[in-house]
């Protein structure tokens, strides 16, 4: 079954008159999930109009960026190989310096785990300089260049904007990355954001006849700015 909503119905921002995922959501997906004689209502795809469509950001840096960063030209660049440092919890900084740098010997990308940040035993100030000194030791050894993709997610949008600050401030030349994805995208848009989907299972499961599938919520992310979405 399809259903058609009038893009006249969904909100837009009053600063700049752009599209509201938030008000996407709640039309297409969230109501429609409530309602009593609704027995099924998995959301399999949508489709927004192009003009629509350019209400929203989209992402403002993509693989063929990572590419280049990476001295594999800017197309048909290959594979990127990437990881997240484990384990998730528990490594101090210096450790998760090392292993970095490991990691680095021979691949592309590294990004924080979504527990990963600024911990009390793994503080952001003491980790990211370790990870900067990984990142031009291996840059220095290897001659390629290195990626790595710091969590800026949190509650206050001020916090995000403070860690994404505080990443590009470390990092300096090197840095072309950071993650999060509206707030960012618009705080950092320059930046490729790397997407994780933390928790979505509990509403992308096949388990259910509710909710959407993962080829939505990807969908989602890249209609409201995120670069890469980790799978």
């Amino acid at each position: 079954m399809k259903i058609a909503y009038p893009t006249l119905l969904f909100d837009r921002n009053i600063i700049d008159g752009r599209g509201m995922m938030c008000s996407f959501l709640t039309l297409a997906i969230g109501n429609n999930q409530g309602m009593g004689d609704v027995e099924y209502g998995k959301i399999y795809d949508f489709y927004l109009p192009p003009g629509f469509l350019r209400l929203y950001d989209g992402p403002a840096v993509n693989v063929e960026d990572m590419w280049r960063i990476l001295g594999k030209g800017t197309s048909n660049g290959g594979l990127v190989v990437g990881t997240i440092i484990k384990p998730k919890l528990g490594l101090q900084p210096k450790p998760f310096g090392e292993a970095c740098y490991a990691f680095w010997q021979g691949g592309d990308f590294i990004k924080n785990d979504e527990p990963q940040g600024n911990q009390v035993f793994c503080q952001m100030n003491e980790c990211i300089p370790e990870v900067v000194k990984a990142m031009r030791a291996a840059i220095k050894e290897t001659g390629n260049g290195k990626l790595f993709s710091a969590n800026i997610t949190a509650d206050d949008p001020n916090e995000m904007i403070a860690r994404g600050k505080y990443i590009l401030s470390q990092f300096g030349p090197l840095s072309e990355n950071c993650t999060a994805v509206t707030c960012a995208r618009r705080n950092f848009p320059n930046q490729f954001l790397h997407y994780h989907r933390a928790g979505h299972g509990s509403v992308t499961s096949p388990q259910t006849q509710r909710g959407y599938t993962a080829f939505v919520h990807t969908k989602i992310s890249r209609v409201i700015g995120a670069s890469g979405i980790h799978t």
